[in-house]
């Protein structure tokens, strides 16, 4: 295994900022490849780079000094055996390993990452986790929870409605999804950066008929959360206010929303906006004296997310235990 500690150029720093060691994280990129000879080949490579450094700006410089805009193309680098985007930032340290895609597969996939990160094209979505599904009139009369199994950025997914029966026929369209479950057709709209599922008609396959305009929110762990008292984030402004009696209904607002998390002082929640996302060493301690309390949201990692499992196999009846094995 080759091994090569190699930092990236230091870029220019803002007036007034520093580059102290927490500005940094380490990060691996490996390849390993089984050749037609059967032989196979494998090197890691090591990089020290500055929080916030872009995956597109990580490959350029991989091949310096005479690699090309167009030759970092050609590859990829993945984790969870899913593509990062070019216009992905590193945050924490981790791995990625090396894809190969040549010339004209390479050039195809780094035009979409540019049309998303311009907002030309739809973004990748990732629906995997659980979902909680209601009728907007009837509310929790007739509300299910979803397990969905979706690989981000692919255009089918299974899963199963939680004690009920399994999703089939799972469709991602752009924006547009749909799925059978039993009897019933479901159809909607993705929205809130996957967090959301609007104007979900179900039918009923058969005939057609009309059960009702329903809505999905995606439902986070409890472990998404994290609270900090007299702990405030400076220098992000308030996106929005809203009451604090409730902090259940503020943290689903902060979930839906995509947002940072929010500060309570005095009975009002104080919602931070999104972008990088955010760690305790990002807040500023106020002191023993200062009523505030932060509510952190950290939402999972879609390249560190474990899909699903699938279901365990169902236990054969006793009946089918003692039949006859099938020629």
């Amino acid at each position: 295994l080759k091994r090569i500690q190699r930092p990236l150029p230091e870029l220019p720093l803002r007036r007034g900022a520093s580059r102290s060691p927490g500005a940094m994280v380490d990060v691996q990129v490996l390849f390993n490849h089984l050749c037609a000879d059967s032989s196979r080949k494998e090197w890691c490579h090591e990089f020290s780079i500055q929080k916030g450094t872009t995956i597109r700006r990580l490959k350029e410089v991989m091949l310096l000094p005479k690699g090309t805009k167009e030759e970092a193309a050609k590859f990829e680098l993945r984790r969870g055996a899913r593509r990062v985007p070019d216009y992905e930032k590193v945050w924490k340290g981790c791995q990625f390993n090396f894809e190969y895609l040549g010339a004209e597969e390479g050039a195809q996939r780094s035009k979409v990452d540019d049309a998303r990160e311009a907002g030309t094209a739809e973004e990748a979505l990732a629906l995997g986790g659980r979902w909680r599904i209601s009728n907007e009139k009837t509310g929790g009369d007739q509300a299910y929870v979803n397990r969905f199994r979706h690989e981000p950025d692919g255009s089918t997914f299974s899963g199963e409605v939680e004690g009920w029966t399994p999703i089939t026929e799972g469709r991602l369209d752009g924006k547009i999804i749909s799925w059978k479950n039993g009897e019933f057709t479901c159809k909607g709209r993705v929205e809130d950066k996957g967090r959301t599922i609007v104007e979900l008609r179900v039918t009923v396959t058969r005939t057609g008929s009309d059960v009702g305009i329903f809505e999905g929110i995606r439902l986070f762990d409890h472990a998404c959360w994290s609270r900090h008292p007299h702990h405030d984030l400076r220098g992000r402004g308030d996106i929005e206010q809203m009451d604090a009696k409730d902090l259940d209904v503020v943290k689903r607002r902060v979930e839906q929303m995509g947002y940072a998390g929010f500060s309570v002082w005095q009975g009002r929640a104080f919602i931070k906006g999104g972008g990088k996302p955010l760690t305790q060493e990002d807040l500023d301690y106020g002191g023993d004296e200062h009523a505030v309390v932060f509510y952190l949201f950290t939402p999972p990692d879609a390249y560190d997310e474990d899909f699903l499992p699938e279901p365990p196999p169902r236990e054969p009846s006793s009946a089918e235990a003692q039949a006859p094995a099938a020629p």
